[in-house]
């Protein structure tokens, strides 16, 4: 509808094109090209990473530079933060046999198992599937016998332990300097004491951090 074509700051569900298309959206390079490259390799892939680290705006922005170079490209979009009952995931693995393209499947930790016989029953691979979820679902496949979920190739967009808090802080920097010459912020109410307590107050995680910026912002 009209009110989800208008453009917004951090939405809660992750971005739509109209954000993308306004320069709502802060462009991590350095991790999308190399997501991209991950996901040009393999036929199926997991992008594994802790709630608000980041995930739905990679994929998301994947899915828009691909229509950006083609219109016609084909990309389906599924996330299980809708409640889904037996017999959707069978359609579902119907589907995802016929459909050619690019095929990005959100918070598959929602519902883990039933993912599990979702791709073990797939057979041969037609196109690209990109699976996001938090590192949850490994504990919940322990006890699956055939954990075909955690045999498939996992990219951590957390990166390492040593390197994960460098990463991040780099980011929310750069994301605050981009939010703040947007124009989107009121003049002068990023200061530099502002964005030091923003940058210790979000604690790795951009969820916290867009609260941050809209409060500090005074935008609902």
């Amino acid at each position: 509808d009209n009110e989800k074509a208008i453009a917004k700051w951090f939405r809660k569900q992750g971005p739509i094109a109209a954000d993308c298309d306004a320069g709502f959206v802060y462009k991590r390079e350095e991790l999308q090209n190399e997501l991209n490259r991950f996901i040009s390799e393999n036929k199926i892939s997991i992008l594994e990473g802790k709630g608000g680290s980041g995930k739905s705006v990679l994929v998301r922005q994947i899915a828009y530079d691909l229509l950006k170079k083609d219109e016609n490209a084909q990309i389906y979009h599924y996330s299980f933060k809708e409640d889904l009952e037996i017999n959707d995931f069978f359609e579902l693995q119907e589907t995802l046999k016929c459909l050619q393209g690019i095929i990005i499947i959100e918070d598959i930790h929602l519902a883990s198992a039933n993912m599990q016989s979702v791709i073990g029953g797939l057979g041969r691979v037609n196109n690209r599937i990109i699976l996001t979820t938090r590192p949850s679902f490994k504990e919940q496949m322990v006890s699956h016998r055939s954990d075909i979920l955690g045999r498939l190739p996992s990219f951590n967009i957390n990166g390492d332990e040593d390197s994960e808090t460098d990463n991040y802080e780099a980011d929310t920097e750069n994301l605050i300097d981009y939010y703040t010459s947007s124009k989107a912020s009121s003049p002068n109410c990023l200061t530099e004491d502002v964005k030091s307590k923003i940058l210790n107050l979000s604690e790795n995680n951009f969820w916290l951090l867009s609260y941050a910026l809209k409060g500090c912002n005074g935008k609902n």
